[in-house]
């Protein structure tokens, strides 16, 4: 998930939830494949979600302030 939410530019866990689940279920991908990959997606998700979710919370705040600051520095 993490590869993904960067390459698509997620910030949100229920954003990038529903991307990702909509792209495994394309049946272009083979089921046992999809079936793997929802299966460490699951694991990931229930070990290091929540971690990683509030990282890109804190990480998106701070991009946020930064730019705002800058507007009202710059003018």
């Amino acid at each position: 998930m993490p590869l993904f939410a960067e390459k698509f530019e997620y910030y949100l866990s229920h954003d990038a939830d529903q991307a990702f689940l909509n792209a495994m279920n394309c049946s272009v991908i083979p089921q046992s494949l999809r079936n793997a990959v929802l299966d460490k997606y699951k694991t990931w998700q229930h070990n290091k979600g929540d971690a990683y979710w509030a990282s890109q919370s804190a990480i998106s705040q701070i991009d946020i302030s930064t730019s705002k600051a800058v507007e009202e520095i710059v003018g």
